[in-house]
């Protein structure tokens, strides 16, 4: 493999002669291959913005997911999440936004915000259980003569009049009795049974209470007493909107259309949606809180920013690079051409990635600056052997010739090792890391072609235009001797990194792993926070896991399989609409029909409560409510019941008592009273259209919206399964995606796939850092041909892994799914000083003075430390994953510039003193 290197190396040693001999033709060459590179890529290449395209379309979740979107649409769509207090409000701007949005169906499509019920209408109350319908019915038999009463009187007086009125019969009759005595006949003790079968519920009071307390505190949000009382399903609560449980938010899903191939092609979509709620807000809406979330959105904006900081880190790279090249070379030109020829070799490798890949993804578009720190390494050791030999009087085409026969060596293995160090990465299953492993790879290697091609032209173009020597006027003037330092220190030096590796090995067990894809995004990101938020609030993400039945029967077996594990929240399917055991309903359902009163209320007006009659009225439910308050046995509730109605009721007392004399109060209770009793007509006319059904509810009765949603084309039944803990974190999406797999092997979905992209990335990074490690262990030992020397060159890789991991660990940085990378980078760019030192101390046979005074202790440095730039440059991203991966290896190629100067020479000196033969 020796001969290999050493006839790579004298292959591009004459290309570049020949380069120097033809500077025009091949200068203009590469121009022209960049130009027509350049507009290759902007005509074909695409972005890849789901996190799908990451993982290997072989994957059996990922085939399972695509056909099960073809056969019911796209899965990922975009939400509109609104949020409010006032309910009405929210509905009005969610009806407004989906007008709006309809009008350019060029950007959106299957807009849902409201499930049209009508085709229900009869059949509602079949969606309740027997047992809540058995519980409704409990409720209409107690408090059925209170309906009639609101329809005359509607008021909260009557409301608590007419609970007080309960309680005294359930407290009273006990009395009674007592005061009779036992011996009253059987009949009267068989009336007694049948009338006080059953203890007061005290849930609805309980529940009025604590709203009517909170409308008197600014900021109330109405949330509906009667749903306890009602227990109407809250499917159709509200008018057929999409809200939350908590009726804090409303949600509004669409597709956002493709515009163009590339990677506008959902962000104009997406760009369109904002603006339209931008405006919408203005526009008496300005209390509501609107945001865009959802997997595209998710997907789209994240793409988004990682091209904002990768292009602005790319700009930051190429000028800090360029202007540290000037400062320590003293002069523009050469460090001018270096930068030139690395843009051109970056240009290079955008359209050889446009003809192979075809496109970028979330972790292969930080490609740019990646080369930028690395590319230009080579220049620089070129520049600066060509420098020492110029100042030795060479000419320009002996001085070439010896930097490309000696340093070329140096710089080859380094961008070979590099190379392979990347290429290693296909050997991954995860094809994300595939991809960049190949595109880096290709754009090293072309790097180091452009730097024995077009470098040379250039150089020979601008030396034939200068006055003769001044082409050479390159003196490094930073001077930079670590030998100076190291001599005399070696043993100091070796203690100072014995002690640190120490503390750095205590580290290594603190280093984790964050798994959490939600956080590699920017901070502050749309998406992002509206994606948190509905996490915090309402428990529910945006993701959620997919799979199929082909007939209802196992339509309703899978979902109640699925709502039984631990880990589920929420099932979504057909199997909701169509319940079992509608017969039974049915007839509950018919039973109901007695006790509804059968007046018509088209509207109800409350005349307004005076705040001292409702004090007056609770004062005496209250003292009803006593500890030693004597029950009828058979009426009495649990005391815990009769504790926390007691304790609602105490601080509604409260509260009333401190705002009796402000008129405010008057204001509030009449505010809540009309939402109260808007609210109590519509559930009394959902009660009353629906006691009669005329038979089950069928496929053919389910709205439309919910039908196109939930039975695709194939015929199939669609689950959505949601998680109940935060899908984001690896343990619950590990958990949650093994419960799944228990009722069905076959499920699939964002958190499967997001799972296996997790687990196959993780080990993909990690095969890939050993497959490297190994190649580029053999590529050193077949350049040296010692293993002496080829351990010794691999002393400052080693110190910069354990140090890096430690820092890590004790400063909390954790590795992340994008930083991760950095392990295999840093193979291939920290082994790079030591080979390159390694090969001059060889090449001076073993005299460190040699070594480390000339031109290779300021490439060496150099190189680095525009390797930090490229890198450093990453850590402006505001993308938290690219920006750890920008800080980790800026940390990590700092410490193996450290080491190979510094802690390197302290080592060969060690062993050159001891007699140990490392030439």
């Amino acid at each position: 493999m020796k001969n290999l290197f050493e006839g790579l190396s004298g292959y591009l040693s004459r290309l570049s002669l020949w380069s120097l001999s033809h500077p025009g033709t091949v200068f203009l060459s590469a121009l022209l291959i960049a130009f027509v590179s350049i507009a290759y890529t902007a005509l074909r290449l695409d972005f890849k913005t789901s996190r799908n395209d990451l993982v290997a379309s072989s994957e059996p979740a990922v085939q399972r997911f695509e056909e099960i979107s073809e056969d019911f649409g796209r899965l990922t769509n975009v939400i509109v999440v609104v949020e409010g207090k006032d309910l009405e409000q929210m509905k009005n701007f969610a009806r407004l936004l989906a007008e709006r949005l309809k009008q350019e169906p060029q950007y959106f499509g299957n807009i849902l915000y409201r499930i049209n019920t009508e085709t229900l209408e009869g059949k509602k109350l079949l969606f309740l259980s027997p047992e809540d319908l058995q519980n409704l019915k409990d409720k209409l038999e107690e408090y059925g003569e209170l309906i009639e009463e609101l329809a005359f009187e509607p008021s909260l007086a009557t409301i608590f009049q007419y609970v007080n009125q309960k309680i005294s019969e359930a407290t009273v009759s006990h009395l009674v009795g007592e005061f009779l005595g036992k011996g009253e006949g059987k009949e009267n003790k068989q009336e007694n049974a049948e009338t006080t079968r059953k203890p007061v519920d005290l849930s609805f009071l309980r529940e009025l209470l604590t709203e009517m307390r909170l409308s008197l505190e600014p900021g109330y949000q109405f949330h509906s007493p009667w749903d306890t009382f009602f227990k109407a399903s809250k499917k159709f609560s509200y008018d057929g909107f999409l809200v939350s449980d908590d009726e804090r938010f409303l949600y509004i899903t669409l597709e956002a259309r493709s515009q163009a191939d590339g990677f506008t092609k959902k962000k104009a979509a997406l760009d369109r949606l904002r603006w339209h709620i931008k405006e919408l807000r203005k526009k008496g809406f300005e209390d509501l809180s609107v945001g865009v979330t959802g997997g595209v959105a998710l997907a789209t904006d994240e793409m988004v920013q990682a091209m904002k900081d990768t292009q602005l880190a790319t700009a930051v790279a190429a000028i800090g690079i360029a202007l540290l090249f000037m400062i320590v070379f003293h002069q523009v030109y050469n460090p001018l051409m270096v930068v030139t020829t690395l843009v051109i070799s970056i240009a290079w490798t955008l359209g050889w990635l446009t003809l192979t890949v075809g496109s970028l993804n979330i972790l292969s578009v930080a490609f740019v600056p990646i080369l930028m720190g690395l590319g230009v390494d080579f220049g620089i050791h070129l520049v600066a052997r060509y420098s020492e030999e110029r100042q030795k009087g060479a000419d320009v085409v002996e001085s070439m010739k010896i930097s490309a026969d000696h340093t070329g060596r140096a710089i080859t293995v380094g961008a070979i090792t590099t190379a392979l160090a990347f290429f290693s990465l296909m050997l991954a299953r995860f094809r994300g890391i595939q991809e960049l492993g190949f595109i880096a790879g290709s754009g090293v290697l072309l790097a180091l072609v452009a730097t024995f091609t077009v470098f040379p032209a250039m150089l020979k173009m601008v030396e034939s235009r200068s006055n003769p020597g001044t082409g050479h006027a390159t003196a490094l003037r930073i001077n930079i001797s670590s030998e100076k330092l190291v001599t005399g220190h070696s043993k100091l030096i070796l203690l100072i990194w014995g002690v640190l590796t120490v503390c750095a090995l205590a580290g290594l067990s603190r280093v984790r792993f964050d798994y959490n894809l939600l956080k590699l995004q920017a901070r502050g990101t749309e998406s992002v926070v509206w994606e948190e938020k509905i996490i915090g609030e309402s428990g529910r993400s945006s993701w959620f896991a997919v799979t199929t039945a082909r007939d209802l029967v196992e339509l309703r077996k899978k979902h109640r399989a699925f709502e039984e594990l631990p880990s589920v929240r929420k099932v979504d399917s057909l199997a909701d609409m169509l319940p079992e055991d509608q017969n039974v309903r049915i007839s509950l359902v018919r039973d109901l029909a007695p006790y509804v009163p059968n007046i018509e209320l088209e509207e109800i007006n409350p005349s307004g409560d005076d705040p001292a009659e409702l004090l007056d009225i609770l004062e005496k439910i209250k003292f009803k409510l006593r500890s030693d308050t004597r029950w009828d046995p058979t009426r009495k509730p649990d005391d815990r019941e009769i504790e926390s109605t007691r304790e609602a009721l105490i601080l509604a007392i409260e509260g009333l008592k401190k705002r009796l004399e402000s008129m405010e109060t008057v204001k509030s209770l009449h505010a809540f009273e009309k939402k109260l009793f808007d609210d109590f007509l519509t559930k009394f006319t959902l009660l009353k259209n629906n006691v009669n059904p005329p038979g089950p509810i069928e496929e053919k009765d389910i709205p439309p919206e919910l039908l196109a949603r939930f039975k695709g084309k194939s015929g199939r039944y669609l689950l959505q399964i949601y998680s109940r803990e935060n899908i984001w974190e690896k343990e619950h999406m590990e958990n949650f995606v093994k419960e799944l797999e228990t009722v069905d092997p076959s499920v699939t979905g964002s958190p499967v796939v997001g799972y296996i992209a997790i687990s196959t990335m993780q080990q993909g990074y990690i095969e890939g850092s050993i497959y490297a490690l190994c190649v580029i262990f053999v590529v050193i030992i077949a350049t040296f041909r010692r293993i002496s020397l080829a351990l010794v060159s691999c002393i400052p890789l080693a110190g910069t892994i354990v140090l890096m991991l430690g820092l890590m660990g004790w400063t909390g940085i954790p590795f992340n799914l994008a930083n991760l990378i950095t392990l295999p980078l840093i193979l291939g760019i920290a082994v790079d000083d030591g080979v390159h030192i390694m090969h001059r101390y060889s090449e001076k046979q073993g005299d460190l003075h040699e070594t480390f005074s000339g031109g290779l202790t300021r490439a060496v440095s150099l190189t680095s430390w525009t390797t930090m730039i490229g890198f450093g440059s990453l850590m402006l991203a505001h993308h938290y994953g690219i920006f750890t991966l920008g800080l980790l290896v800026t940390v990590s190629v700092g410490i193996a510039w450290i080491l190979s100067l510094f802690g390197l020479p302290a080592i060969l000196q060690i062993l050159s003193k001891g007699g140990t033969e490392t030439r």
